[in-house]
Parts: structure tokens; sequence; C-alpha cells
């Protein structure tokens, strides 16, 4: 039997991903009240690592997958019902669609309980760096920086989702962020 594609194997963690969503919210149910705790850092600031932690710590991480999934379906169109569902079902997250602009807001507003992290690098030119290795591993020609052509082609999450995730924080040439910093109590 052949090895999955690129494209198979992305299907395959789709597919396994809602299904594992599906049984968490056959088997536990909702819970809006219970603390939740989201991790806001943009991709490259340690999220994966805050995530790794939570989950020791006894939190239920959700699935990083599915909310990459519904950030493509939802977010894009501004519609965050979906996603605040979503996280009816699970008290930790983090990454794509935790990190873009906006959602903090909506989820603070459906969970006033809840605390947020943000993760960043020690310099703006550091998680540059980073971010820039990290894409041009994955989705560059021969390791060479993505161009948009690459980004279109590339089959992570979904065809293109790459190039739609950018457009959320717009292409001004080079990288800027503009982060909203609230106190929490």
């Amino acid at each position: 039997m052949p090895f999955p594609s690129r494209r198979q194997r992305q299907q395959i963690k789709n597919q396994l991903s809602v299904i594992r969503h599906s049984a968490t919210r056959m088997l536990r149910g909702a819970d809006s009240d219970e603390e939740k705790v989201f991790c806001v850092g943009r991709n490259k600031t340690g999220t994966t690592t805050i995530a790794r932690a939570l989950n020791e710590l006894g939190y239920r991480v959700a699935p990083q997958r599915y909310a990459e999934l519904l950030s493509d379906d939802y977010y894009l169109k501004g519609e965050f019902d979906p996603i605040v569902e979503f996280c009816r079902y699970y008290n930790a997250f983090q990454d794509v669609p935790f990190s873009w602009p906006l959602t903090y807001r909506v989820l603070d507003e459906a969970f006033p309980n809840a605390r947020f992290i943000l993760t960043v690098r020690d310099s703006a030119e550091q998680w540059c760096q980073s971010l820039i290795r990290f894409q041009s591993k994955r989705f560059g020609t021969q390791g060479g920086l993505p161009t948009e052509a690459d980004l279109l082609a590339a089959e992570y999450v979904r065809l293109g989702f790459v190039c739609r995730a950018k457009s959320v924080w717009g292409n001004q040439g080079a990288p800027s962020v503009r982060i909203d910093v609230v106190q929490v109590a």
C-alpha cells in the first residue's frame, strides 16, 4: 500500500479532528461556566509549549486542527458563533483563530471569567526570523522564502489556507502587528 500523499495526510488529519470534536460533544457536553484559558500569542511565540503545559495541568486543550477548520469556514467571514460554540466543549485554547485580531474580544464577552495568556518573543526581529524559518521550511520551494504561489498551493489544513490566513494580518510587506494590551485582574 503506497504512503498517503501530503494532501491525503491533511485530509486524514482534518477528518480525525472532526471525529475527535464530535466524540467530545457527545460524551462530554458543553460547559460554558468552567474556567477557560486562551493563549492569544501569535504562532512561533511558544503557543504549542503553553498548550502542552496546560494539558499537563489537566486542562482539556481544544484540537488545533478543528479550530483551524473553523477559522477557515467562519472567522474569515466574520462569523464567530460557531467558534464560541466550539469553545464550550474545552477549557484551553491556543493559536489560530484565538491569536487572530478580534477573537479575544468576542471570547471575553462570551466567557467573562476567561483568562488570556499573551505569549511574545524577546524581540520582533527574533519572532520574524523564527516565523520566516518555519514558513520557509514548511512552505517554501527547496527551503526558500515561500512565494504567493507557494502559499496558495500549500496543503496545510486546506488548499490555500495559509494564504487566506495571511489576509487576516494584511499584506503590507514588512511584518506589523497591532496588539491591544488588556490588563487582566
